[in-house]
């Protein structure tokens, strides 16, 4: 196992997922190799939600009914370590590897096992206590202080492993943790003490660009440019630390250490660079639609979408069921153990993601409640949330990810299902078509961001030392490569990204994981028994193994990215169906309509005369007589 730096440590243990409000992570945590005995700190907490008993002997409300139900998991709360202790015990397991007792260095693994889980649980509760109220400076240094403390914890244990596996008793180790782990442990290399020090860096300037997001976000006067000039810095010195990290392992560019290292992906930048000039070569028609289709429908208030905490477990459970009867599972282990915290607050940080905490394996989502779009949110972590229940992280200690461009299938895939209920759930009256237009525009904008961002950041990473005027140029640049019409040369929207200070080259997963969700919704369409089987294969089939992306969407009948022919296929299909389920109203169409006039007339315009003045107003007066500008129809 090559070793990872602190950027994919933390990232994979605390964060990854997208939602579209917000930047969206997942935990990922261990579970015993099968066939091996790793020691556990509980029982596998998700065995059946009918029958297990119950750890706290409380009970809990758990459902939008506000019904009781007796909790069987607990959820692990922060709490300081001293990990000093564990650091000193690893140097003992490093000291006993060099001698024969096979049965005291397997009892203290199996101890330091346990406790590092605990760690890792800890380190996940106290993210989740930090995204509860970001302004919060003590919350902040918890966060930092247990992410340093983790990586430590990780580099001493993984030597000391490794210590283990060159020593007289490396056959009873590799008996006892299993052929994969044994290899792993020793393929380890140890962090150097410049890359613990540009680790802890990183993790730190992370929690700081946070705090700066939300100290501008929170401000009457903040504005895009006072962002850009608090985070920008933050930017260019975590370009310097991961290019940093790169060199130390060998590689020139942290862009090709980020797809090789990082993420072990199967394809590479060619294969990315290939369908990115696919996904350009539409883009241009999806904006014509997304713009003056997608936000004067949003504006109209056509869609009514905003729907309360009990309204979405609700959904969730009604029409789960009629997905696969693992959502029906899944739905029970979230509510009758409270699994989740989802709800409102400005000091909240402004995100969705689904948590996994390591030593009692229990998923956990997180979710901050916007003015719309809720139950897209939280569906989508649903369906991380449903795979963390039934594939946990075989060892918390390599920081595997899993395949990120599988994960994304699990949580969109499982979005676009729902939405072939969009009817019963919003109603004809409400605008369910839109809705699902919505969701269906955001997604493919969302495949147009996840290669922009993908080129942007390639662009810096290649050149890392850029000014910040020229990191914002080279943003503009990529967003004039994919047609946005409607990016100014003030536009920073990059600051707003978190996953480009956090976990820089993720966001490419969301283009390719989504390309395979959108071919779930377009299979939904006339097979929607089809669509819920692909998407059910590959949320039960762990992604730890030996198959990744490019497989595992195969097998389920879904084509990856390097398949040009279906890609350009799927995306054709979903502007066909745009084109059909919407009328376009331009500024001239609406002012004409209104006031007979074939000439525009500002002075007579409500709107003014351009649509950036239209959009840029506080209300729509006139919005009962445009009505729905979506046809009706089963979608």
């Amino acid at each position: 196992m090559k070793k990872k730096s602190l950027v994919s440590v933390i990232a994979a243990m605390l964060i990854i997922a997208v939602s579209l409000s917000g930047c969206v992570k997942i935990s990922f945590q261990p579970r015993p190799t099968e066939g091996t005995s790793q020691p556990t700190t509980q029982a596998p907490a998700y065995e059946s939600t009918t029958s297990s008993p119950s750890q706290s002997g409380e009970d809990e409300t758990t459902s939008s009914q506000g019904g009781q139900s007796q909790a069987y998991v607990t959820v692990p709360t922060y709490h300081p370590i001293d990990s000093e202790p564990f650091l000193t015990r690893c140097s003992e397991l490093s000291e006993l590897a060099k001698g024969n007792d096979a049965a005291a260095i397997i009892s203290l693994y199996d101890e330091l096992y346990a406790e590092y889980s605990d760690m890792d649980d800890n380190s996940n509760a106290a993210y989740i206590e930090y995204s509860r109220n970001v302004s919060d400076s003590s919350l902040a240094a918890a966060k930092d202080e247990t992410d340093n403390q983790l990586t430590e914890c990780q580099d001493a244990m993984l030597t000391a492993c490794l210590a283990v596996t060159k020593g007289p008793c490396a056959d009873a180790f590799r008996e006892h943790v299993g052929d994969d782990d044994f290899e792993s442990y020793a393929e380890y290399e140890a962090f150097t003490g410049e890359e613990l020090q540009i680790t802890k860096q990183i993790n730190e300037l992370c929690t700081k660009y946070y705090t700066e997001v939300d100290k501008v976000d929170s401000s009457e006067t903040g504005s895009d440019a006072e962002l850009v000039e608090a985070v920008g810095p933050i930017y260019m010195e975590l370009v310097q630390l991961r290019t940093r990290l790169a060199q130390i392992h060998g590689y020139d560019s942290y862009t090709d250490y980020a797809y090789e290292i990082e993420y072990s992906r199967e394809y590479t930048r060619e294969d990315v660079e290939k369908f990115s000039s696919l996904v350009k070569k539409y883009s241009e028609d999806f904006y014509n639609l997304y713009y003056d289709d997608y936000f004067y429908s949003y504006y109209n208030g056509t869609a009514t979408d905003d729907l309360s905490l009990n309204e979405i477990l609700k959904a969730l459970k009604t029409y789960g069921s009629k997905i696969d009867p693992v959502v029906d599972e899944g739905y029970e282990y979230l509510t009758v153990n409270h699994l989740y915290d989802i709800g409102e607050g400005s000091n909240r940080i402004n995100s969705t993601y689904c948590a996994e905490f390591c030593g009692s394996n229990v998923p956990y989502i997180f979710a901050t409640l916007g003015e719309g779009r809720n139950l897209d949110s939280v569906s989508h972590e649903f369906g991380h949330f449903i795979h963390f229940m039934l594939d946990p992280t075989p060892n918390p200690l390599f920081a595997d990810i899993g395949d990120l461009d599988v994960a994304e299938i699990h949580s969109t895939g499982l979005e676009f299902l729902y939405s072939n209920f969009y009817e019963d759930i919003f109603g004809k009256d409400d605008g369910a078509a839109l809705v699902n237009s919505l969701l269906l525009s955001d997604y493919v904008n969302c495949v147009i961001n996840g290669c922009l961002i993908n080129e942007f950041e390639s662009k810096v990473y290649d050149n890392p030392d850029m000014t910040l005027d020229e990191i914002c140029q080279a943003y503009m640049d990529a967003c004039a490569a994919y047609n946005d019409p409607y990016t100014s040369s003030d536009d920073y929207w990059w600051t707003f990204v978190g996953h480009i200070f956090e976990s820089p080259f993720y966001y490419i997963s969301y283009a390719t994981s989504t390309s395979s969700s959108l071919q779930i919704w377009q299979m939904s369409q006339t097979d929607f028994d089809g669509a819920c089987a692909a998407w059910a294969q590959l949320v039960k089939t762990s992604y730890f193994g030996d198959e990744g992306y490019l497989q595992l969407t195969r097998a389920a009948g879904l084509a990856p990215i390097t398949d040009t022919a279906a890609m350009e296929s799927m995306i054709k299909s979903v502007l066909e169906y745009a084109r059909a389920h919407t009328k376009t109203f331009s500024i001239d169409d609406i002012y004409g309509g209104l006031f007979g006039q074939n000439d525009q007339d500002s002075s007579l315009n409500p709107f003014g005369d351009s649509w950036d003045s239209y959009f840029g107003g506080s209300s729509d007066p006139f919005s009962d007589i445009f009505g729905n500008i979506f046809d009706g129809g089963n979608h």
